[in-house]
């Protein structure tokens, strides 16, 4: 792992450690007040660093459901295949399956720490990220990063930037 993978990884780890002292805004099993990841958010391909990218444009539309959100994906491949997956996620921390083609992962678990805050665990067999999903102040964009490793067991990182539309 290089310097740059471990810090990042350290930075991650002190969020995740600082999470149940944050988590008090949210309600047990529900939503932080006013959570501001609702809404459609475009993934900025340019801003985004993820190695190896195998996609070319994803749009991911977050709508609320009760105790947690309903994510839709949509998008396409660099090879030209579809992306169109949902998942079902109760914010309990919890695993709960995609559906669909295109995901990355299998399960996706999501805990909110406030209303801009919430971290995250994403898994398909040997690819397991854990991350934190950030609203910036403006509202504009949610930065998404994550530390495991990719489904070649190999470890590493991305960070992921979105764009409200």
């Amino acid at each position: 792992m290089n310097r740059r993978t471990a810090a990042f990884a350290a930075a991650l780890m002190a969020a995740a450690l600082s999470a149940p002292a944050l988590a008090a805004d949210a309600p047990q099993g529900g939503a932080p007040k006013g959570d501001n990841t609702m809404g459609a958010w475009n993934r900025n391909m340019e801003t985004s660093v993820y190695p190896t990218d195998p996609m070319a444009s994803l749009l991911m539309v977050r709508t609320p459901i009760p105790g947690g959100v309903h994510i839709h994906c949509t998008g396409k491949f660099k090879t030209g295949g579809l992306i169109d997956y949902t998942v079902d996620v109760l914010y309990d921390g919890k695993d709960y399956p995609s559906h669909g083609v295109g995901a990355s992962y299998a399960t996706l678990a999501i805990t909110p720490i406030d209303a801009n805050h919430q971290l995250s665990t994403s898994k398909r067999d040997k690819y397991v990220m854990n991350g934190q999903a950030e609203i910036t102040p403006d509202g504009k964009h949610m930065i998404i990063t994550q530390v495991g490793a990719f489904a070649s067991g190999a470890p590493g990182g991305f960070k992921i930037i979105w764009d409200k539309q």
